[in-house]
C-alpha cells in the first residue's frame, strides 16, 4: 500500500498544515497547484518559501516525497504569462522550475512520473480569469490541451493519478455567479471530463474552486478529490491509500 495525501490551493499559508501532515504519515504529498499568493513582487519569494517547506517535509521525513504542479497564481512558472513578460526576465520561469527541483520536488507541467509504483499525471490548465498563469481561451484550446493527457505514460503503464489544477465539468466545481450570487454555475471543464472518463484515473486530484473541498467518486470510479486547503481553519489533507 502507497499512502498519498492531498493538498491544493494553500496561498502561501502551508505551514499551516505541516501538524496535520505529520499525523497523516503519508508516504507521497500532491499539491494540486496555487501555492502562492496575489502579489507579483512577492512572488519568487514566495515560490522559494514553499520549496523550502516541501525540502523540510522530506528532510524530516514527514513525507518521502513531494509532487507538485502550478496553478492560475503560480504565473511565473508559466512563461508566456502576461504577469511574467511584465517582469521583464526571460529566466524566471526556469529558476522557478529549478527551485523545486533542488528541494526534491518532483514538478509536473504537462508531464508524468512513477513513484513508489504508483504513476502519475500532472497539468496546470484552467479557463481564462483575468491574467493569471496557463490560461484557456478557448473551446479548442480546452480540447486540444487536455486530450493531450495520455492513456498510459512514457513508461507505458496507466496512469493511476491524475493531478489537475482544476475540476472537471460537474465534479465538486460548483461557484456562485450574479450580482447577488444568487445562482449556482458549473466551472469545471467539459474537456477534461472527457478526459478523465477517456482515461479512468484511479484518482484525480484537483483544486482551484475553494468550495467545492472533498470527494465524489464518478461513475467510471475514478475517486474525484479537491483537496483546496485554505480556509478558516484550513482544510485537512484528504489521505488516501492505494495498492500498487
Amino acid at each position: 500500500m502507497v499512502r498519498l495525501a492531498f493538498i491544493s490551493d494553500t496561498h502561501t499559508q502551508h505551514r499551516k498544515l505541516t501538524e496535520a501532515l505529520e499525523k497523516a504519515r503519508a508516504d507521497i504529498l500532491v499539491h494540486s497547484g496555487d501555492f502562492t499568493a496575489d502579489d507579483p513582487s512577492r512572488k519568487e519569494m514566495e515560490i522559494g518559501e514553499f520549496a523550502n517547506w516541501c525540502s523540510m517535509l522530506r528532510r524530516k521525513k514527514i513525507v518521502k516525497h513531494v509532487i507538485v504542479i502550478a496553478g492560475n497564481h503560480d504565473e511565473f512558472f508559466d512563461a508566456h504569462c502576461p504577469e511574467t513578460k511584465r517582469c521583464n526576465d526571460p529566466g524566471i520561469s526556469e529558476r522557478c522550475r529549478t527551485a523545486l527541483r533542488e528541494a526534491g520536488v518532483i514538478y509536473l507541467q504537462d508531464s508524468g512520473c512513477v513513484v513508489e509504483g504508483v504513476a502519475f499525471w500532472g497539468t496546470p490548465w484552467t479557463g481564462r480569469w483575468y491574467d493569471w498563469g496557463f490560461q484557456i481561451d478557448t473551446a479548442v484550446q480546452d480540447e486540444e490541451i487536455f486530450g493531450r493527457i495520455p492513456s498510459r505514460t512514457q513508461a507505458n503503464v496507466a496512469i493511476d493519478v491524475l493531478v489537475t489544477h482544476g475540476p472537471p465539468y460537474g465534479i465538486r466545481d460548483t461557484v456562485k455567479r450574479g450580482l447577488h450570487e444568487e445562482r449556482d454555475e458549473h466551472a469545471g471543464s467539459r474537456a477534461l471530463r472527457e478526459a478523465v472518463d477517456r482515461v479512468a484515473p484511479r484518482i484525480h486530484a484537483f483544486g482551484h474552486i475553494h468550495p467545492g473541498y472533498g470527494m465524489t467518486v464518478m461513475p467510471n470510479g475514478t475517486l474525484c478529490i479537491n483537496a483546496c486547503s485554505l480556509n478558516k481553519p484550513m482544510n485537512p489533507p484528504i489521505v488516501v491509500e492505494l495498492e500498487k
